[in-house]
């Protein structure tokens, strides 16, 4: 099925039941009315508040001063062929500065310098450096007081928060940074930082310097091409588009320091000193005392069409489910999970994470992203149900959603004590709620829902349930408790205690066929009566690897749990598990068959031995004591296979990824006597070099004697493994070969019904 009946984006998200005639209608009927309301890039720039062409060097906006040449600048090169067409068709004129080291300054009167302070401001350049190098100042200040005045430098990509995919596709590893100043971190925080726990944050250099940074690798855009790079500061809010792109962003405090002039281009201070360098060209540079509307940054980036198609080519191809899944960009990850299920719907809403948990000085500044399906195939993507909209939100932490009298309830906590704002006019970890008439688009509720002090400012969640009661809910903050009826409205309550509801964090609260479950992180807790009776007990632990996961129902009474993969910092790719409900009420886990991802037909495979040595294998797949190999394989494949050691088999497995020889990959090593499965990489560190549960009441793997039907999926740099359909794990693996080793030690073993088969598709 194409991709675009599949998994759509924004307020496109909508599925239109019309004839093939009318759509193509309403098409050109849209087209014509987008053309109409887009604003021309001339337009645009006409309104800045301080402009330069690179003619003369000239201002094309008073009071601003022109642009002195300082060292070898050419001004006016005239650009021929497609190169001028381009110029002309995102707002300049043909003509162009070319810079071989020296620079331009815009100094005259500074004191009438066009004044760009407050909180919002819109940057615009369009520049390329042939090279490709970007290792110089491209835009900067003169101010006398600054040791450091630089705007836009070039810089090295490699120290930034790269995911895997996007760390393999670097090849010169160059990046252009923004650098946003505000007032001193110490001017931000109230009296008393120094006594809470947040104080660390104080010997940040960022936040001391009032600094926040923003940037985009330039081997993702394409680094020796011509770019429109657009900076847009709009109160809580600091992005950086590169073509129209949104490539990163970040979540400010404070003011904008001034961007009074002189203004340099081609140059900066650093640490006191004029450094300049610049190989490249500009075609115009301008300002605005405002913050651009989204047609006009896409009107300057050469319009829709063209940054669709640099959307694709930056942020590469969206993916056609959540399983495995991300949002586009190259620091953009999947934090804390909250699905919720209502009405056939199934809503995966996560905490929307840039830089690993490291935006807004480490605060988080997480938002809530949204997704939606109805059959776990067709996938909706949202715009944020819960937008960071106030400077001084930190972040917005880890809540739930619950559905009642005809609306949406969002339970979340804007985590106040990790910024201690001068101006903010709560200190406190408050609960908050918004509500929501369709589940996508929320309104959050003034003041707290729920007054609530958490003593050590650590990390709470609210978690919201139904009593037995069912006019009646209870919610769980921090070990405290409080009951209401409207689930606005909440009063204390000793109905319940952290003997029957620990003080968990991420916490979910359900029910499936006469169990009740409280579940966090990978504990368990259930019983048979009701949620505010004792008789709740430990059952076995979920296992899995996955970090702050939670539960939803699903159509056809079933449960799928939620979180994303521990690599060794916060945030990483969502994955949908299917709960499993054992005679005893204990959980396990195993793939969701509607997002196994496609899959080929199998290729040619059987285990074979290595020629001349012991480790080997006979024709009908027994393994004898040590290895025998699975070579010439696809990349990204389904495996499953029947193992069956013999008695005394101490430990049996696969190693995965590969290069050739067993001793390195991703072992994945199965121990009978102790019913615990160890990943290990072998050859190669990762973040989390070993991953082990050893306890034999939580692990379910007590029948790892018996043999097993292990089915397992290697894509790209993950591992998922299923035991039996009841036992799932997924780790990071290694990028090293393709080839699979089977070992068994201290006897045989048998592999059974061996199938391969190449993965397809995104």
């Amino acid at each position: 099925m194409p991709y675009a009946d599949r998994f759509h984006r924004g307020e496109a998200a909508r599925r239109w039941a019309v004839s093939g005639l009318s759509c193509a209608i309403l098409a050109v009927l849209s087209a014509a009315r987008s053309r109409a309301e887009a604003p021309s890039p001339r337009d645009v720039l006409a309104t800045a508040t301080a402009r330069w062409d690179m003619a003369s060097g000239a201002s094309a906006s008073k009071p601003a001063p022109a642009l002195e040449l300082r060292g070898a600048v050419e001004l006016g090169e005239t650009l021929a062929g497609e190169d001028r067409e381009a110029s002309i068709r995102h707002g300049g004129d043909g003509r162009i500065a070319t810079f071989r080291g020296g620079y331009l300054v815009a100094a005259g009167d500074n004191a009438a310098f066009p004044r760009i302070d407050g909180k919002f401001m819109t940057l615009c350049i369009r520049l390329r450096d042939p090279s490709g190098k970007w290792d110089a100042p491209v835009l900067g200040r003169l101010a006398p007081d600054e040791a450091d005045t630089d705007l836009l430098r070039g810089d090295d990509a490699r120290g930034l928060a790269l995911g895997e995919r996007e760390r393999a596709r670097l090849k010169e590893g160059r990046a252009l940074t923004y650098t946003w100043r505000t007032a001193p971190g110490r001017d931000h925080v109230r009296e008393g930082i120094y006594q809470t726990t947040e104080k660390f944050r104080l010997d940040l250099p960022t936040y001391r310097e009032g600094v926040l940074r923003i940037s985009a690798p330039f081997d993702l855009a394409g680094p020796r091409d011509w770019h429109d790079v657009i900076v847009r500061f709009r109160d809580a809010n600091l992005e950086l588009f590169v073509d129209g792109v949104l490539v990163d962003e970040e979540w400010p405090h404070g003011s904008l320091r001034d961007l009074k002039g002189p203004l340099l281009v081609g140059a900066a201070k650093k640490g006191g000193t004029l450094v300049s360098g610049f190989q490249g060209q500009v075609d115009h540079v301008a300002l605005w005392d405002r913050a651009l509307t989204d047609a006009e940054v896409t009107a300057l980036s050469g319009g829709a069409a063209a940054v669709a198609a640099r959307d694709r080519e930056i942020l590469g191809p969206e993916q056609e489910t959540v399983q495995y899944w991300r949002p586009r960009g190259y620091n953009a990850y999947v934090g804390d999970c909250m699905p919720f299920f209502h009405d056939g719907t199934f809503h995966f809403y996560y905490l929307f994470d840039r830089r690993h948990h490291n935006s807004k000085w480490m605060m988080g500044a997480h938002q809530f992203g949204h997704a939606s399906t109805r059959d776990l195939v067709h996938w909706d993507l949202h715009p944020l149900a819960l937008p960071i909209t106030e400077q001084v939100e930190p972040s917005l932490g880890t809540g739930l959603c619950v559905f009642h009298d005809g609306t949406y309830h969002m339970y979340y906590i804007p985590h106040y004590r990790r910024g201690y704002f001068r101006d903010s006019p709560f200190q406190g970890d408050d609960v908050r709620v918004a509500t929501s008439k369709d589940g996508i688009h929320f309104a959050k509720r003034p003041g707290p829902a729920v007054p609530f002090e958490y003593p050590t400012g650590g990390d709470v969640n609210p978690n919201v349930f139904p009593a037995s009661d069912p006019s009646r809910y209870f919610l769980t903050v921090g070990g405290k408790f409080f009951a209401s009826s409207n689930l606005l409205d909440w009063k204390p309550t000793a109905e319940l205690t952290t003997r029957e509801i620990p003080d968990w964090s991420c916490a979910t609260e359900f029910e499936w066929n006469g169990w009740h479950y409280y579940t966090a992180w990978q504990d368990v807790r259930k019983t048979r009566g009701p949620v505010e009776k004792p008789g709740w007990q430990n059952a076995r632990n979920l296992g899995d690897h996955l970090f702050c996961p939670q539960v939803a129902p699903f159509t056809g009474n079933r449960r799928l749990l939620v979180g994303f993969v521990d690599d060794g910092a916060y945030g990483s790719d969502a994955v949908i598990r299917e709960l499993v409900q054992l005679p005893d009420g204990d959980l396990g886990t195993r793939w969701v068959e509607e997002m196994i991802p496609a899959a080929g037909a199998p290729v040619p495979c059987r285990v074979e031995g290595y020629p001349g040595k012991d480790d080997r294998s006979d024709s009908t797949g027994i393994v004898k004591d040590r290895a025998a190999k699975l070579s010439a394989l696809p990349r990204n494949v389904r495996l499953s296979a029947t193992m069956r050691p013999d008695a005394g088999v101490r430990s049996y497995g696969l190693v995965v990824r590969s290069a050739g020889g067993r001793d390195n990959g991703m072992e994945i090593r199965f121990v009978p006597a102790e019913g615990l499965v160890r990943f290990e990489p072998l050859g190669v560190t990762i973040p989390k070099p070993m991953l082990r549960d050893g306890h034999r009441e939580r692990g379910g793997l007590e029948d790892l004697a018996r043999g097993m039907k292990l089915e397992l999926l290697l894509k790209d740099d993950l591992l998922d493994v299923c035991v039996d359909g009841r036992r799932t794990f997924i780790v990071r693996v290694p990028p090293r070969g393709e080839t699979i080793h089977v070992f068994s030690e201290g006897g045989s073993l048998a592999v059974n019904d061996l199938t391969v088969r190449p993965l397809s598709g995104r």
